[in-house]
């Protein structure tokens, strides 16, 4: 069942999108939340597929409060009445940006891009799940990726990029969505913007590790032990 969280400050504004969910997806699991801190507190309770979140709320915006969410992060629709926001919120990957007043239709067209996205998400975790690999993008193809062959995770500009295989895949998927999935014996971190295979490192000097594809990432004072006990 998909799990959806509504997050505004107004109570009319939650339930016009409540009554519209209820006729779009009658079989989902819907919960509403007036602020962000209430918010905080739902998300990690119940873990929502879908947020339908509004920009300005008192003391904890929309947008501050996606930036506190853990990884692995909900999809995420804004809906407000302010679209100079827009930019922003596509910065930080919202699906969706819903001005208000807007039409049946348009929250319909949002709906259905969410629920595509959550499928695509639901069939991409099922396949790192059972074989080990990663299911990347690089252009217009899919490719089933092992983890083996992954040398290397770099976050930049708010996409990742993957190294593997003599190839650089680019993802919208945070650093953070891989390091929850990949073996942490094998994935160490080489600062906060970089994760490392150990079993690809050439070596490992005072603020530099070395891969075997050629390529150089800063190795951070913070990171430094564990990578260090990683490679023994």
């Amino acid at each position: 069942m998909i799990e959806i969280l509504v997050v505004d400050d107004e109570a009319l504004a939650r339930s016009a999108v409540l009554r519209q969910l209820g006729t779009l997806l009658p079989e989902a699991h819907v919960r509403e939340a007036r602020d962000g801190f209430d918010a905080l507190e739902r998300i990690a309770e119940t873990r929502p597929d879908l947020l339908f979140l509004d920009v300005e709320m008192p003391e904890l915006s929309g947008l501050d409060l996606l930036r506190q969410i853990a990884e692995p992060r909900p999809r995420v629709i804004f809906v407000t009445a302010h679209d100079h926001f827009a930019v922003r919120a596509f910065e930080d990957q919202a699906l969706d940006y819903l001005v208000k007043p807007f039409t049946p239709e348009r929250f319909a067209r949002a709906v259905d891009r969410a629920m595509a996205a959550i499928d695509g998400d639901a069939r991409l975790r099922a396949v790192e799940q059972r074989i080990d690999r990663l299911a990347l993008r690089r252009g217009s193809t899919l490719e089933i990726v092992p983890s083996d062959a992954i040398v290397s995770l770099v976050s930049e500009d708010h996409y990742t990029h993957v190294h593997a295989n003599g190839h650089v895949y680019v993802t919208e998927l945070s650093l953070q969505h891989f390091e929850v999935r990949l073996d942490p014996a094998r994935f160490v971190r080489a600062h906060r913007n970089a994760i490392v295979n150990v079993g690809h490192v050439s070596r490992l000097t005072m603020d530099e590790v070395v891969m075997d594809d050629g390529t150089t990432i800063p190795v951070s004072r913070r990171c430094r032990p564990a990578l260090t006990a990683a490679l023994g």
